[in-house]
């Protein structure tokens, strides 16, 4: 397991986040932010299944996608990620 947190004062650049995980293959990435900078750094790691939320630019990186509830705390919007992985989850 490994998270991979990105701070406003020390953003690695685009040859940094590539050389971190050049060697590495997971086996699921789930993104919970919907940044395209976020969207970014997921299309950047190998693994044989990514999830994030569904946009217009994220359609590309992930293999399963899910719309973001809006209306929910923010913990419950990350949480229906899990909803695409089991389809007995409710999102």
């Amino acid at each position: 397991d490994q998270v991979f947190d990105q701070f406003e004062a020390n953003k690695p650049n685009f040859f940094e986040i590539r050389s971190q995980f050049a060697n590495s293959k997971y086996d699921l990435i789930i993104c919970p932010h919907e940044s395209f900078r976020s969207t970014w750094i997921s299309a950047l790691i190998r693994a044989k299944t990514k999830v994030g939320f569904t946009n217009f630019y994220s359609r590309w990186v992930f293999d399963l996608h899910h719309p973001r509830p809006i209306g929910h705390p923010e913990v419950l919007r990350q949480l229906s990620l899990l909803a695409p992985l089991d389809p007995q989850t409710r999102a």
